[in-house]
């Protein structure tokens, strides 16, 4: 009856699908069976942030890497060893953007947001939305800071997105096939630091930061 799980359950199943659809008709794999195996296994191992491939899934066409990379920044459960953004949050915000359109439709309307059973409140609905914007935010000038290395910015991008979110293998030059080792030294120091950003859920790094917070 959990909500999340629901949800979690949801996106994997879509994603590795819609994946497994567009690699049979490509002639990627022979059949549908096959195709299935390949996505569900690395859609799961990528919303899980396990970190395991057993093909390199950047063969496959556009769409399904695609799908693939969406994987990365959901990540997976609350309260889970798992990395990204966390499936709960996705849904608080998918919910949100709802409650906002149909406010737009109908100004008079009270409508609140519902994880399952419980009430989600205000604050809460905030804090969440500010994380949200933080982590896209870190992703970003991570990014930034790995393009000065001089390496394409697909490889910057996924070395920032897979260091946050504490997921292993990504795209470009660190993708099932490659590895960090094309990245100088003073980088791999930003995508440590953006690691345990992504592992303590940034706020807890973020507040050591805070000259209230060393104040008595």
């Amino acid at each position: 009856k959990d909500s999340e799980l629901k949800w979690f359950l949801g996106i994997w199943f879509t994603a590795s699908l819609l994946a497994a659809l567009q690699l049979t008709f490509t002639g990627t794999y022979p059949n549908i069976l096959t195709a299935f195996r390949y996505s569900a296994f690395h859609m799961a191992s990528i919303l899980t942030t396990t970190g395991f491939a057993t093909t390199n899934y950047l063969t496959w066409p556009t769409f399904s890497i695609m799908l693939v990379v969406l994987m990365m920044f959901i990540g997976g459960c609350a309260g889970s060893a798992g990395g990204g953004m966390k499936v709960t949050r996705i849904e608080t915000l998918i919910k949100l953007t709802g409650n906002t359109i149909r406010s737009r439709i109908h100004p008079s309307s009270v409508s609140k947001i519902r994880l399952g059973d419980d009430m989600v409140h205000d604050k809460t609905i905030m804090s969440i939305a500010a994380f949200c914007a933080v982590y896209i935010i870190t992703w970003l000038l991570g990014t930034v800071a790995l393009t000065l290395t001089g390496i394409d910015i697909e490889t910057c991008m996924a070395a920032s997105i897979l260091s946050l979110g504490n997921i292993g293998i990504g795209f470009g030059k660190v993708g099932p096939a490659g590895n960090f080792s094309i990245f100088p030294l003073w980088s791999l120091w930003v995508c440590s630091f953006e690691m345990l950003l992504g592992r303590l859920e940034i706020f807890t790094v973020l507040v050591l930061f805070s000259r209230s917070f060393w104040r008595r």
